[in-house]
This record gives structure tokens, C-alpha cells and sequence, in this order.
């Protein structure tokens, strides 16, 4: 598969990844999606679901995460936190937090 085929595949795989993790309710959810769907080693999107794991076991950011990942993590938070499913408080702090990183990664 050359650049361009690759490329492709990565923004098709990146669409997925987007729909699934925006139908995430809960955080059981999110990890029954990395479950069910990550890619396997070197398989175009696998970095994606790679750094949602990392995100889902610590609420912080991994530094390869893209700025679209970021605002997929932000939003993904505020609906939990919308809906009561985080300690008081802890929405806010990861929502500014990623709002931060995004900031951040705006260059």
C-alpha cells in the first residue's frame, strides 16, 4: 500500500472510529468499542483506538493524540459528565484540561 492508499484508508478508519466513539453513552461503552474494534498491530487506525485506551485508564491526553482526537475525548466527556456519570468536579477538570491540550495543539 503506497502513501496516498494509506492515507485514504487512515481518514476512512478515522470517520469510523469518530461515528463509534460518538454513540458512546457511557464508559462502559468506550471500552467495549476499543474491544470490539482496535485494529490490529500496524493496521491503518490503530493509533486512534491506542490513545483512547490511554485516555480511558488515565483522563489524560497521550502526546500522539491528534486535535481532532482531543475534541472527540472533550465531547465524549461532556456527555458524561452532562449526564452525572463523573465525580463532582472531575467533568470540568478534564473538560478544561482538554480544552487546553487543544488549544495547544492548534499550531
Amino acid at each position: 500500500m503506497n502513501k496516498e492508499e494509506r492515507d485514504k484508508e487512515e481518514r476512512i478508519v478515522f470517520e469510523e472510529f469518530r461515528n463509534s466513539l460518538n454513540k458512546c453513552k457511557n464508559f462502559v461503552e468506550a471500552q467495549l468499542l476499543v474491544k470490539r474494534e482496535l485494529p490490529s498491530v500496524n493496521a491503518p487506525g490503530r493509533q486512534y483506538y491506542s490513545n483512547l485506551i490511554f485516555f480511558l485508564n488515565t483522563f489524560h491526553t497521550h502526546g500522539s493524540a491528534s486535535k481532532d482526537e482531543l475534541i472527540l475525548y472533550r465531547d465524549y466527556i461532556i456527555r458524561l459528565h452532562k449526564t452525572g456519570q463523573l465525580k463532582p468536579g472531575e467533568g470540568q477538570r478534564i473538560i478544561d484540561k482538554l480544552n487546553k491540550d487543544i488549544e495547544e495543539n492548534s499550531y
